[in-house]
């Protein structure tokens, strides 16, 4: 939840592999690492301090994603749809 937090507010994502987060976060919005990489979790951060256009992409990434996936009317009309499939059966 808190990396949708963190897309919402157009942050850059830094995070492991783990669970569904690389189905959320990739190379477009985010860096992933392994559990455990401390040299890679350097190399992220410097790299997120140092390159000013990547992270301006990312934000814009981020804040679209979480606009046509996760936003409260995204979820209105997933939930719409359900209750259609419900109702007709």
């Amino acid at each position: 939840m808190s990396i949708l937090e963190g897309m919402a507010a157009g942050k850059a994502i830094i995070s492991t592999n783990v669970g569904a987060i690389p189905e959320v976060v990739n190379d477009d919005n985010g860096i992933i690492i392994q559990p455990g990489d401390v040299h890679a979790l350097a190399e992220a951060l410097v790299k997120c301090s140092s390159d000013e256009k990547m992270l301006c992409e990312m934000s814009k990434n981020n804040i679209a994603k979480i606009e046509m996936t996760f936003s409260v009317r995204k979820m209105h009309e997933i939930l719409l749809e359900y209750y259609k499939q419900v109702m007709e059966l």
